[in-house]
């Protein structure tokens, strides 16, 4: 019972995250703000589509997520 209820957890954490996320990702296209990335989840990459404008990737743990553009992208990438 008890890594049930942990992976129920889990597994509702996930859920609310991809919300949250594509609330983000839905307000950024809405304002025709350009999305470099869509992420759910923080770590290593588990599973990744490039679609023709957005890198989607779903990460290994579920506990945030992210919505890139792409000042922040450049920026992540050149320190200077």
């Amino acid at each position: 019972e008890g890594s049930a209820s942990t992976l129920q957890t889990i597994l509702a954490l996930g859920i609310v995250v991809t919300v949250h996320e594509c609330g983000h990702f839905a307000a950024a296209r809405f304002q025709n703000i350009h999305v470099t990335k869509f992420s759910v989840g923080f770590g290593p990459c588990v599973l990744r589509y490039q679609g023709s404008k957005v890198e989607y990737s779903l990460r290994l743990f579920p506990f945030g997520g992210f919505v890139a553009f792409p000042d922040e992208t450049k920026a992540s990438e050149d320190p200077d």
